[in-house]
């Protein structure tokens, strides 16, 4: 982990201390594992690396998809890119469903131009949400394509403290006071 990591790293553990928030194991090694695979360079950046640090199970596949994904800088989103307006709402997390927002957008989408119904009892049923997907991703879609989405939707479903606003907002916070200290180390040398 580099240098800069640490110092965010240890921000962030400083703040959640502060607002009360105990971290089990499991938190601390997606932390740590985020944190040095990610290696944040932006807000964006170090709010995907939160919101995957804080998960109560293991994250680490999803840390190494969006390490991967980012490194590549692929701007295609296998396999939202075929699902309307969805690149632009995965932009920031390389094609991958981590925040309550993209997952409400991407429901909203699929619902209403499929015939999924609302009450999202045909979800939780895997074989009657891709049969739902109607004429419309029809031929836009393949069966590999609306598994994965699926399985996307499935595996935010399975992510707690994932808004997107409460990850920024702590992100936005550990930078300003990176900056502060950055600014007050300055100070001091010269």
């Amino acid at each position: 982990m580099s240098i800069a990591s640490a110092n965010l790293f240890r921000s962030l553990i400083r703040i959640l201390g502060q607002t009360g928030c105990v971290l089990n194991r499991e938190q601390k090694s997606n932390l740590t594992y985020a944190f040095s695979k990610i290696e944040p360079q932006s807000i964006d950046e170090l709010s995907v690396t939160i919101v995957l640090g804080l998960q109560i199970n293991s994250a680490h596949e999803i840390v190494d998809a969006y390490a991967y994904r980012k490194k590549s800088a692929s701007q295609l989103f296998f396999p939202y890119s075929n699902v309307r307006g969805m690149n632009e709402v995965l932009s920031k997390t390389f094609g991958i469903i981590l925040y309550k927002e993209q997952a409400s957008l991407l429901t909203s989408e699929l619902m209403q131009n499929a015939s999924i119904d609302s009450s999202c009892a045909d979800f939780v049923n895997r074989e009657k949400f891709i049969g739902s997907l109607k004429a419309e991703y029809k031929n836009k879609l393949s069966e590999k394509e609306k598994n994965a989405i699926y399985v996307g939707l499935l595996t935010y479903s399975g992510i707690s403290m994932n808004s997107y606003a409460w990850c920024r907002c702590l992100a936005e916070s550990i930078m300003r006071g990176a900056e502060n200290e950055n600014l007050k180390k300055y100070s001091e040398e010269h």
